[in-house]
């Protein structure tokens, strides 16, 4: 077997990661550990490698050797990682050296296109909700004014501001009128009210009654009038969250926009595939298959010794019968 070495790092210092910026300093990221199995298993996947193959078909600069069946060698991927590093290794292992770093060197490429092609069909099929979010809203926004409008129309909103603050002013009017009347009136809490107080008494009773009713009268007018404002705050209310959605998504589209045109790729090939060299564990292997294939015919041999020496003992030996 023979192991190339691949190497390339992010463009960031930190910790490696994946991470999306939005407006407004909110932001989506990946955490290293599941960015380093996602990479690791799509490195070696069925589909980044026959996407290799068929670029390294495509380019022709390096020919792919076939088996007894037709098909290339396989070619082991192994991601090599340490902690709190920028930078990672991917190692190649197979039976073909030069073929080894032809591989890696175009699965890297095909690697880095693959990344490339998914981000934007990605951003593509988000910018497309975004936009259609935005015209949404945009019309939630038109139909939501027209109706604050009718309402304020049909209503006579404008009257309707003018009466609540009248209803305040009155009702704080009738009620200090009405604690007056209500003191005046315990003076005739007492028996033997001559005719002129009888008449009085009535009379106050007169005005409380009227008081009362015109207290009554403007709570219901206020009901009614805090019931209208109340819908059409709420209406408007409504108009303003759609307002400020659609501010938002439409910086954001505009951001995506920008973006795509902009190479946002955070990962980059330090430097192209080394020259493969075999392996120090093919090596020991066939060290060891060595060692025990020649432990293994000196006892073959020794064992064939063994018996040559026993027969030859056998056939000097003189046979007692005939002597």
């Amino acid at each position: 077997d023979h192991r190339d070495l691949h190497s390339f790092p992010t463009r960031r210092s930190s910790d490696l990661t994946q991470k999306l910026r939005l407006p407004l300093g909110a932001d989506y990221s990946e955490d290293r550990d599941n960015f380093l199995g996602t990479q690791d298993s799509l490195l070696r996947s069925d589909l980044l490698r026959k996407m290799t193959l068929t670029r390294m078909q495509a380019l022709g600069t390096n020919p792919i050797p076939k088996d007894v069946n037709g098909n290339p060698p396989w070619v082991d991927i192994q991601t090599i990682t340490s902690p709190h590093n920028s930078v990672y290794t991917v190692a190649a292992t197979c039976v073909n050296p030069d073929y080894t770093q032809a591989y890696l060197d175009a699965l890297m490429q095909q690697y880095l296109e693959y990344r490339k092609n998914i981000r934007s069909e990605v951003s593509g099929t988000t910018l497309a909700s975004i936009s259609e979010q935005v015209q949404r809203l945009e019309r939630d926004m038109q139909e939501g004014q027209a109706a604050v409008d009718e309402f304020e129309r049909s209503n006579n909103f404008a009257g309707l501001q003018v009466q609540g603050t009248l209803a305040v002013d009155s009702m704080v009017n009738l009620n200090s009128q009405l604690a007056n009347l209500q003191l005046e009136d315990l003076s005739f809490n007492h028996p033997g009210l001559s005719e002129t107080e009888s008449t009085q008494h009535q009379t106050l009773q007169l005005k409380l009654d009227f008081i009362r009713n015109s207290i009554k009268e403007w709570e219901a007018k206020m009901a009614i009038a805090a019931k209208l404002i109340a819908e059409r705050d709420s209406l408007k209310q409504k108009v303003v969250r759609n307002q400020a959605m659609f501010d938002q998504l439409s910086s954001l589209m505009e951001n995506l926009k920008v973006g795509r045109e902009i190479d946002q790729e955070n990962l980059a090939i330090l430097e192209p595939a080394s020259p493969a060299t075999r392996s120090k564990a093919a090596a020991y292997s066939m060290l060891e298959m060595s060692a025990f294939l020649g432990f293994a015919i000196g006892i073959i041999i020794l064992l064939g010794l063994y018996r040559a020496s026993r027969r030859n003992l056998t056939s000097a030996t003189p046979d007692p019968a005939r002597t």
